[in-house]
């Protein structure tokens, strides 16, 4: 937990802005020297970090989302820019890349159309990586 705190303390203090994102979930296992989660949302958007066998990941959801559809930052590099980058393990990259998407991802969770158009875009991004990944 303590390394998902630090993160987002360090990187993510954006997120914390009035109106912003608020904690509403959280978790610590004790297997695997502390496998963590945390779940923030805003009013569009649900952000999960999570600390798996000390690797720091983060999915999103709209908040209208189905429970199942969580997506990762990288696929959502790969709509915006066409590029899904390499490794998803978060650092400052990431957070840079997330402080700068953030105003767009939320604009269009705000809108059911482009909230629709945009899963299903990053469901596309999730074939395409796995066809690379797996053939």
């Amino acid at each position: 937990m303590v390394q998902i705190l630090l993160y987002l303390a360090t990187h993510c203090a954006f997120l914390f802005r009035p109106g912003g994102f608020r904690f509403v979930d959280s978790r610590v296992d004790e297997s695997f020297g502390g496998d963590a989660m945390v779940v923030l949302e805003s009013s569009t958007t649900r952000l999960r970090f999570t600390r798996d066998r000390a690797q720091l990941l983060m999915t999103f959801q709209p908040i209208t989302g189905k429970p199942m559809d969580w997506f990762s930052l990288g696929l959502l590099r790969g709509v915006l820019t066409g590029d899904r980058g390499g490794s998803e393990v978060l650092d400052e990259g990431w957070a840079d890349f997330l402080r700068s998407s953030l105003g767009e991802l939320e604009a269009r969770f705000s809108e059911p159309e482009r909230a629709d158009d945009l899963i299903k875009a990053l469901k596309t991004q999730g074939k395409l990586r796995a066809k690379q990944l797996f053939g």
